[in-house]
């Protein structure tokens, strides 16, 4: 999911931006950027939005939901070998 996420990301990116030189300033790639979605509906806005989005979420899940995991996992391992109680 991350992936495919990252892919249109790119993909829009990479089509608003292709045009511009890579030696062009920050706000000439801007003003391209903006140029390019001067067409799109609010639908497709508030679709790239939530794609924008879909990995920082992703991310942050991952951040708060892997050491709680790992900590079960290690939890479960003791109760296994009896070197802690699972109280």
């Amino acid at each position: 999911l991350f992936l495919v996420s990252l892919t249109i990301f790119v993909g829009v990116f990479h089509g608003a931006l292709g045009p511009v030189s890579a030696q062009a300033t920050l706000s000439r790639k801007l003003d391209a950027l903006v140029d390019y979605m001067q067409g799109w509906s609010v639908l497709q806005l508030l679709g790239m939005f939530l794609n924008c989005l879909l990995p920082v979420g992703l991310w942050g899940y991952s951040v708060i939901e892997a050491p709680l995991r790992a900590k079960q996992i290690n939890r479960a391992m003791r109760a296994e070998w009896g070197i802690e109680s699972t109280e």
